[in-house]
């Protein structure tokens, strides 16, 4: 993909930010991506899409006046843009927030929490791309702090990337049927986790499709999605 293509995506990701969510004039897409990265902020602004047609949740973007949306692995940064999520408006007028939107969080795993240790180790946490927590959690979010969770693979996706999901989904959540979740209709109403967050798989690759039939049982959902 040439850099010309890059900064056309770019510029449609922002419109559809500012389309979708409360939002004044910014450039939060940082400047220097990878076409991972453009992924990763194309499938964000699909998100917004979903929560707010299908959900009808009110949107906005904070924290965006001088700063891009975080694009490496980390802990929430209050500071740094990122979306804040009401049901109605009403509740936005009242700050009653049902939860916020960040990418590339790392979480605390289930697993941490089992073992309760003071300190975690690299392999008690773990980056999603897209995460909505609930409202005003800071550093790494407690497994049990997701509400949903995103998955965007801009490659070929294999078994290796299956493995990746359902140990993701391990460290979320116990196995445990029919869950309610936070939503009233998308992603579900309804999973097979306890605590009960979504989680998805975003993809460029066709065959993902062959690999989705365990995320049935395990509440994953997997979405084969080209830029467009």
């Amino acid at each position: 993909m040439t850099q010309s293509e890059l900064s056309d995506i770019k510029e449609r990701l922002e419109d559809s930010f500012k389309k979708f969510s409360s939002t004044g004039s910014h450039k939060i897409v940082p400047p220097s991506l990878t076409l991972g990265k453009i992924y990763e902020a194309f499938v964000l602004s699909l998100i917004i899409q979903e929560l707010v047609e299908k959900e009808n949740l009110y949107i906005t973007l904070e924290n965006d006046k001088n700063l891009t949306l975080q694009s490496g692995p980390g802990k929430i940064d209050r500071t740094k843009p990122h979306f804040s999520v009401y049901r109605t408006h009403s509740d936005y007028c009242r700050n009653r927030k049902m939860g916020e939107l960040w990418t590339d969080v790392e979480f605390l795993a289930l697993s941490y929490k089992a073992t309760k240790a003071s300190t975690p180790t690299n392999g008690e946490f773990h980056e999603l791309d897209i995460v909505f927590t609930k409202p005003d959690v800071s550093g790494r979010p407690k497994h049990s702090d997701i509400i949903l969770g995103v998955e965007c693979k801009a490659t070929a996706y294999g078994k290796n990337l299956l493995r990746e999901i359902l140990g993701i989904r391990r460290e979320l959540s116990y196995l445990k049927k029919r869950q309610k979740t936070h939503f009233n209709t998308w992603p579900a109403l309804h999973v097979n986790a306890n605590p009960p967050s979504c989680l998805l798989v975003y993809g460029t690759d066709p065959r993902l499709k062959n690999y989705s039939k365990p995320g049935k049982l395990f509440s994953i959902g997997f979405h084969y999605k080209k830029i467009s």
